[in-house]
């Protein structure tokens, strides 16, 4: 995959990073900042990004 990051695999099934997904998680750490001017909440809104990450690499694999 062009311009793709791969990040790892499991049973020999390429999980691939897109670099706009960089992109999505520095928003939405800016986004949690600016809102609430605490590093905290701007680290649980990646926790959050994060977690639906990994929820859709599990349902990828899944099929």
């Amino acid at each position: 995959m062009k311009r793709s990051l791969k990040i790892g695999s499991v049973s020999g099934i390429g999980i691939f990073l897109h670099w706009t997904f960089l992109l999505l998680v520095a928003a939405i750490f800016a986004y949690y900042y600016v809102q609430s001017q605490s590093l905290g909440a701007a680290l649980s809104g990646m926790g959050l990004i994060t977690g639906i990450f990994l929820c859709v690499i599990l349902h990828e694999l899944g099929h």
